[in-house]
């Protein structure tokens, strides 16, 4: 029997019925040894060229087609605005996540990424007043101290990482603000079970849920459970620390713990835990490679750094948050940055009932996926898509099923607003405080870490100073 295409139905007749065979078609070996194969070959595309790999498709395939991955339901990937605005117009109810989360582990089963229905509704409900836009200015003063503080540990003349250096910012913010963890000792307990947990959860583990066992794994799994029983632990501390308070601080926790649904339930520590879990991996890696993608080219086009220097120079020496958050053209380097290198690749769904989308039927079970890189470079859309231009957001503004970093729809993130915040605030900072040159390096490639998308050497700069004691 013939292998089968990761793309395509084996028939070639576009009839959606057909991907349903490769699950209850002949179960021979060499049919079984097939669809393995062409799912294997999806997942190493994806992690070793998540945007050439889609991008290659939808020149092969058209603008959207089918993707398995190991472990997920058949799913129609779709960058086209107009199919795009069908499943973000959709009511929540329409949709279910999806089977198969390749992060379940990592996340939980409560989290607001992983629950579907009356679940996700309450979650959702009890986790957004946290993440109120008129709240995120409150953790400006924190995000610039916390930036520059990573600053002064940098040894002027050296090579830094700007990736890794964007990412203990980031992680050291979600530990202050997120899970309101203040005394130094416990943070820097807290910062290293975060570290081991990260890594621990390693690519064969997220891409291969056979492996999720202690044999197959040989101990990575083991590992992986050790060290989330041990972040879990911390958790527990800081939450019942939180819990004795009688008034809510303003940590995310904190207005977590005190939030209650409209029968005055709240969440259990389990759920907490979950919550706090995804808020750590959605709040940590995105935001930093975004950062990093952004220094990149703001440090390889000098029209770009001059631009940002003219804007952010007549503030002083180092502009208040406020004051970095009003700055128009900062503003539209972050956008573009999320643009060109969303760090969330897909946003995934499972349908609840028959859709009919671009010519397909998909079907109760089955998914459908928008990836936010063939959104963002959508060429109806996107004039000279793949090329970073800041300008497209100047004066302009896009639709939601144009523009989508976030997501969209009932399931849009929900930290989405603290995220654009804390990038423009932090970008801002390093730009105003610290100078960095060119050290020669080649250009990034994109490549998957766990679900992010992120420069692949790391995006080194050489760090000249700062600008302030």
């Amino acid at each position: 029997m013939a292998t089968v295409s990761l793309t395509e139905p084996p028939n070639g007749t576009g009839d959606v019925r057909a991907t349903r065979w490769r699950e209850r078609g002949p179960r021979s070996w060499p049919a079984l040894a097939g669809i393995a194969a062409s799912r294997l070959r999806g997942a190493v595309g994806l992690a070793r060229d998540p945007e050439g790999f889609l991008e290659r498709q939808r020149a092969r395939l058209g603008g959207n087609f089918w993707l398995w991955l190991p472990g997920v339901d058949p799913t129609l990937l779709t960058g086209i605005p107009e199919e795009v605005r069908q499943i973000y117009q959709q009511p929540v109810h329409a949709f279910d996540a999806p089977r198969g989360q390749p992060l379940e582990p990592v996340f939980g089963q409560h989290s607001i990424v992983l629950n579907s229905g009356e679940t996700h509704r309450r979650s959702r409900g009890l986790v957004l007043p946290a993440f109120r836009r008129d709240r995120m200015e409150l953790f400006g003063d924190l995000m610039q101290e916390i930036t520059l503080e990573a600053l002064r540990r940098l040894e002027p003349g050296t090579i830094c990482r700007t990736h890794h250096l964007a990412q203990v910012i980031t992680l050291h913010i979600i530990i202050r603000a997120i899970f309101g963890v203040t005394e130094p000792a416990a943070a820097t307990a807290m910062e290293s079970a975060v570290i081991r947990f990260l890594q621990a959860y390693t690519p064969i583990l997220m891409l291969m849920p056979m492996f999720r066992h202690s044999i197959p794994s040989l101990g990575q799994w083991t590992r992986f459970l050790k060290a989330r029983e041990e972040l879990d632990r911390l958790l527990d501390i800081q939450i019942e620390a939180k819990r004795a308070k009688a008034v809510p601080e303003i940590d995310i926790l904190s207005q977590l713990i005190h939030a209650r649904d409209e029968e005055g339930r709240q969440l259990d520590n389990s759920e907490l835990r979950d919550e706090l879990r995804t808020m750590l991996i959605a709040g940590h890696d995105t935001t930093a490679s975004t950062m990093a993608w952004a220094l990149y080219f703001i440090h390889h086009r000098a029209e770009i750094s001059q631009s940002l220097s003219d804007e952010i120079a007549p503030l002083g020496a180092i502009p208040t948050p406020q004051q970095l958050n009003q700055l128009t053209y900062l503003d539209a380097v972050c956008q573009e940055a999320l643009r060109l290198h969303p760090p969330i690749q897909l946003s995934v769904r499972q349908v609840k009932e028959a859709m009919s989308l671009g010519g397909w039927t998909i079907q109760p079970g089955e998914n459908v996926a928008v990836s936010l890189r063939l959104l963002h470079t959508a060429p109806e859309v996107w004039q000279d898509g793949v090329e970073f231009r800041p300008e497209r957001f100047l004066g302009r503004t896009y639709a939601p099923w144009e523009y989508a970093p976030f997501g969209g729809g009932g399931r849009r993130c929900v930290g989405a607003a603290f995220g654009a915040f804390e990038l423009r605030v932090v970008l801002g900072t390093l730009l105003a405080a610290a100078r960095f040159e060119s050290c020669g390096a080649p250009p990034p490639l994109a490549r998957l870490r766990g679900i992010i998308v992120v420069p692949h050497n790391g995006v080194p700069l050489r760090f000249l100073g700062t600008t302030v004691a």
